[in-house]
């Protein structure tokens, strides 16, 4: 039996801390029924050794593919772009700043073979900070975490996460994000329901530094999920806020275990979300559908984090 064609995309901007490490966990990556035939990156207009990291891998192993692409344009006009060229049977998109685990391309692409699901996302799992500010951040996170994975089955629209996804050919080919959305993952996830299911997958966790300075803070939560959804209506209907909504019994269940794991955090994670629906920090570049890039989540991996 032939084995599953797998391509891989990276997209990046100025990554050169971590592109490395995510690269190499790509060559590394577990082999059972799949064929990885190219690693695809592409650079979108970095300033740093973001391209030199990734020719001198394309050096090692011929499936390496840099595209060094200028101006910058910003990710979904990239995933555009890379929708229009990978040729494996999947797809899966990384970017080059999380740690991956060498189990994760398999059981990203299992239900995919196995016709279970078009689109599947990892477990992502924040890295706790040291600083007092990050903590209190990371407390936030854990709490959202709990109550959007209560959701049965984890299929809902706040469980897709762009940082590691998987793609059936079908559904990457019909693609086309529009230019007038900023944050490509509701537009992808609302796609992917005409074509077949998602699918969380818990067993599959990437690993990446949250944002740990109230700066970038403040930048993420203008960006965020929900600032796409009066566009979406445009190409789902009215109801699309719909999607969005967590029952509120989740977020209860999540406040509880949250405060029972960690309470000082939580509670000032809480209150922290509160300011910033009263203060708000414009990210300058989304109108162009862009990020201002949050330098407190680009910091080097320590090698020697243990994956769980």
């Amino acid at each position: 039996m032939k084995d599953t064609q797998i391509s891989i995309g990276i997209i990046a901007y100025n990554e050169e801390n971590n592109l490395q490490e995510t690269l190499a966990a790509q060559l590394t990556q577990n082999h059972r029924g799949i064929n990885i035939v190219e690693i695809i990156v592409i650079s979108d207009g970095s300033t740093d050794q973001t391209v030199t990291i990734a020719h001198n891998f394309a050096r090692q192993s011929s499936l390496v593919k840099v595209i060094n692409e200028n101006p910058r344009k910003g990710k979904v006009a990239r995933l555009n772009q890379l929708f229009k060229i990978f040729k494996g049977d999947i797809l899966v998109v990384f970017d080059a700043d999380i740690l991956i685990p060498p189990d994760t391309v398999f059981k990203l692409v299992t239900p995919i073979i196995k016709k279970q699901a078009v689109l599947t996302a990892a477990h992502q799992v924040p890295l706790k900070s040291p600083t007092l500010i990050g903590r209190t951040i990371y407390a936030g996170y854990r709490f959202w975490d709990i109550a959007r994975l209560s959701v049965p089955h984890q299929v809902h629209i706040q469980n897709f996460y762009g940082a590691a996804s998987a793609y059936h050919r079908q559904l990457a080919l019909n693609l086309s994000i529009p230019s007038d959305i900023g944050d490509e993952r509701g537009y992808i996830y609302l796609s992917a329901k005409k074509f077949g299911k998602f699918a969380y997958i818990f067993d599959a966790p990437i690993y990446y530094w949250p944002v740990e300075t109230l700066s970038d803070f403040l930048k993420l939560f203008d960006r965020s999920f929900a600032k796409n959804q009066q566009i979406l209506e445009k190409y789902f209907g009215k109801n699309v806020h719909q999607e969005y909504l967590v029952p509120f019994r989740f977020k209860i269940k999540a406040v509880v275990l949250s405060l029972f794991y960690d309470p000082i955090f939580t509670l000032g994670g809480i209150v922290l979300n509160i300011f910033t629906r009263i203060y708000r920090q414009p990210d300058r570049l989304y109108q162009h559908k862009m990020w201002d890039i949050s330098l407190s989540t680009k910091k080097k991996f320590n090698r020697t984090i243990p994956y769980e």
